[in-house]
């Protein structure tokens, strides 16, 4: 009998894993994947076939869009939210342990690292630890705390061209209060052509899937964005980052089980003006803070 390879002998518990996990095994990557420096080459454009729009045989089955204003308390940046008061930890004291046993204070989480997780708020709110769902997969990046690049360019974020990418989960969210999701904007910057700190307006859209038996319900929300620098250099106070969160509590959802993010650019000097270089949204974050899902 031929015996089994030994780089299949670990990869077969690996497999498992995601199994049980209720991940899509289409979706197991390796780890340089789309982490290349042709810029067109590292969109992310993969929908479960459910809820693939290109897919005219698809399961959703209704539509309902709705767009996102100050009756869902919506933010674009960290600072609004803050000021919204849309989570409590934002601005309550929280008191910790010191590293030499004494009692200290802060007040709210933090959005601009200082190398202490008690205080920031990725690692406090991150989805990895609120379930294991999202520890596996190429989309696991978007579940791990880490709102900017940090220096790992391609290997913190996810980006997306108009047509974006949908997921599916075998877990539901019972529990919701809000969604927050931490991106930044950027036209290929790989050509010979030098592009500065520019403005850009675009529509996203976030859609909610809610599982009906085997079909879904499809609840598609809109946001524009108006002028959101684009090709900014990181910078200390991250304002070349969008904050973007909104209450869920308004929408009525119900067995939300997935989602997927796109959007419509509407104007971009350097994209759909005279150079016509590839355009996309950059995510590194996405986090249903205080949610439950079972």
């Amino acid at each position: 009998m031929k015996k089994m390879p030994r780089n299949l002998i670990w990869f077969l518990p690996l497999i498992a894993c995601l199994a049980s996990c209720g991940y899509d095994l289409k979706e197991v990557y390796t780890q340089d994947a789309y982490n290349s420096p042709v810029f067109q080459n590292n969109y992310y454009t993969h929908y479960d076939s459910k809820i693939d729009p290109d897919n005219e045989n698809n399961s959703i089955r209704n539509v309902r869009e709705v767009e996102i204003t100050s009756e869902h308390n919506v933010a674009e940046t960290y600072d609004e939210a803050k000021a919204n008061n849309i989570d409590v930890d934002m601005n309550k004291d929280i008191e910790y342990v010191n590293a030499d046993g004494s009692i200290k204070t802060y007040h709210g989480l933090e959005y601009i690292y200082d190398h202490d997780v008690k205080k920031d708020y990725g690692p406090n709110k991150k989805m990895n630890v609120v379930d294991s769902i999202f520890s596996y997969g190429y989309l696991s990046k978007l579940y791990d705390g880490q709102l900017f690049c940090n220096g790992y360019y391609q290997l913190a974020r996810v980006q997306i061209n108009e047509r974006g990418f949908g997921v599916l989960y075998e877990k539901e969210l019972i529990n919701m209060d809000y969604i927050a999701i931490s991106f930044k904007v950027s036209v290929d910057y790989t050509t010979e052509i030098s592009v500065p700190a520019h403005d850009s307006t675009f529509r996203l859209c976030l859609t909610f899937y809610q599982r009906d038996g085997s079909n879904f319900d499809a609840v598609k929300t809109y946001h524009t964005f108006e002028n959101v620098i684009s090709n900014q250099s990181d910078t200390f106070n991250r304002s070349n980052y969008v904050f973007y969160a909104f209450k869920l509590g308004a929408l009525n959802l119900s067995r939300v089980c997935g989602y997927s993010l796109s959007y419509e650019l509407i104007d971009d000097d350097y994209s759909n003006g005279t150079y016509q270089l590839d355009h996309s949204l950059m995510f590194y974050e996405v986090l249903f803070p205080n949610s439950t899902w079972r």
